[in-house]
């Protein structure tokens, strides 16, 4: 887990240093515009910065959008997989019931050990249990 934060820590810095260092390019190129093209001329250029500040924004949306859906499917496949695992516990469980003598139960306490764990760790993070499963099959889906 501290692992997972402390990449995450170095994303946000390497965020913040890439807008900053971007901001500062951005300041420099208006002060070097401003000394050299005249007043008259940076004004007949204004229609054009702005088709060309909408292209950039456009291309941002689009960006922005592929970001979203990635994440979106990230989490849809990672639900799926704690559906699946919660069906595969149920049919253990149902099918060890169904065997005779003491086999049932020796293949049914297993399951409901590992339901028990799964619920305590969940009540112990104060998340539900669906939300606790989803959070470790995504940190699974990490590498953590």
């Amino acid at each position: 887990m501290t692992a997972t934060v402390h990449i995450g820590v170095q994303w946000i810095v390497s965020g913040v240093v890439l807008v900053i260092l971007v901001s500062l390019v951005a300041a420099g190129l208006v002060y070097v515009i401003k000394r050299v093209l005249p007043q008259e001329k940076r004004e007949a250029e204004f229609e054009a910065i702005g088709f060309v500040f909408a292209v950039i924004g456009v291309l941002y949306a689009i960006a922005l959008a592929f970001v979203v859906i990635d994440v979106w499917q990230g989490n849809s496949s990672t639900e799926a997989e704690v559906y699946r695992e919660a069906h595969a516990l149920v049919e253990q469980y149902r099918y060890a019931g169904t065997l005779p003598g003491p086999q049932g139960a020796q293949i049914q306490q297993p399951a409901r050990e590992y339901a028990d764990h799964v619920l305590a760790e969940a009540r112990e993070a104060r998340l539900g249990a669906f939300e606790y499963v989803l959070a470790r099959f995504g940190q699974m889906a990490r590498g953590g």
